[in-house]
């Protein structure tokens, strides 16, 4: 007997990315999106290479774009990092067999931490957890052939400073 596939997993993380085939009820084939992606400040078409897994400033980093922030005071120099949104974007393949499938499914580990993504244009979510796995059904949005995702990693602190306001802390 041959088990019918139902579920294709796309798995997307800081730490690792795959996409997923589930068969019958036990089987799962993976498809990671981990590798090269791009990466670029919101607001600018400055894009330049990115790895996932990985972070910012480890792109930073190697793009030549910060010192290293182990070194010295170079710490104190790339605060700014933290307080820009960030987009990462990549294209990938959808094998035209994948569409039979009940389900495409996006699964996501390690978004740090608000994070807005978007598949071939259409955002799908707003995230607010890296500490959790989010999982998104992306079938409709997805099509034989390339296909692209975008992942906004906004700043966390502005809504930090926003929620404290309304709720502070005692002294």
């Amino acid at each position: 007997m041959i088990a019918r596939i139902r579920t294709i997993i796309w798995t997307l993380t800081v730490v690792e990315s795959c996409l997923c085939v589930q068969t019958g009820q036990t089987a799962v084939v993976r498809r990671d999106l981990d590798g090269a992606w791009e990466v670029s400040a919101a607001g600018t078409q400055d894009w330049f290479p990115a790895q996932v897994p990985g972070s910012i400033h480890t792109d930073l980093l190697a793009a030549g774009r910060i010192p290293d922030p182990f070194f010295r005071d170079n710490e104190s120099r790339v605060q700014w990092v933290s307080d820009k949104a960030w987009i990462y974007r990549r294209s990938f393949e959808v094998p035209a067999d994948y569409l039979l499938h009940e389900n495409i499914l996006l699964h996501c580990d390690g978004l740090d931490t608000l994070a807005a993504i978007r598949v071939n244009g259409t955002e799908i979510a707003r995230t607010d957890n890296m500490f959790r796995t989010w999982e998104f059904d992306v079938k409709k949005l997805v099509h034989a052939g390339s296909n692209s995702i975008e992942i906004r990693f906004d700043p966390v602190l502005p809504l930090v400073r926003a929620r404290e306001e309304e709720r502070p802390l005692p002294t």
